[in-house]
This record gives C-alpha cells, structure tokens and sequence, in this order.
C-alpha cells in the first residue's frame, strides 16, 4: 500500500521487518558480538571522551546500550525500539531512559 507524502508515493514500511522471538533476540546478540570483534573490542568508533548522552535508535535486545552504559557511567543512555523486548530487570535499570517509539515519529531528546 503507498501513501502521499510531500505530493510523492511512498510505499509504507511494516511496523518492523522481523518477529521479536527468542531467536530473533539471539541472532541480535550474535550480531552485536560479530560487530564488537570487527571493531577490535570497540563498542564505536566515534572519537568520545565525555559523552553526555547517547541515544540507541532501534535498541533490539538493548545489549549496546547496557554496554555502552557501563563505559560511560556518567553518559544518559536512552534505548527506543518498536517492542519492549527487553529484560525487565534491563528496563528497571535503564528505563527511565528507555521509551517504546517508532524512530521515524518526532521524538523530543
């Protein structure tokens, strides 16, 4: 189905591409592992000293953002994905920093 947008036809992305199942939830972690080991043990390759806050757009099972909360105890770390499929415990922790959202809406950070 498409829709209008700016006088174009546009088609309509589905909500998310995939199942949010356990392994889905696996096969994400393996895919944060394979990265981390691409990049030398690097959660990123910015150049940050400091960062204040950092946001994980489509944060998936929220291993990088409890990762890179850890690194940065100082930093804000705000999770958003389409699903809450993360550890409850994790949005305990992280929570009021993490929020349900589809990061193509406006979102206020």
């Amino acid at each position: 189905m498409a829709d209008i947008a700016n006088g174009m036809a546009v088609k309509s992305p589905p909500s998310s591409l995939v199942e949010s199942d356990d392994a889905e939830m696996e096969r994400m972690d393996i895919k944060h592992h394979i990265f981390i080991l691409l990049c030398s043990g690097n959660l990123h390759l910015a150049p940050l000293t400091k960062p204040e806050r950092i946001l994980d757009l489509g944060t998936g099972t929220g291993i990088w953002a409890m990762e890179m909360a850890d690194q940065y105890p100082e930093s804000t770390v705000i999770g958003t994905d389409l699903s809450p499929v993360q550890p409850t415990w994790y949005r305990q922790i992280l929570c009021e920093n993490w929020c349900q959202a589809d990061h193509t809406d406006a979102m206020a950070f």
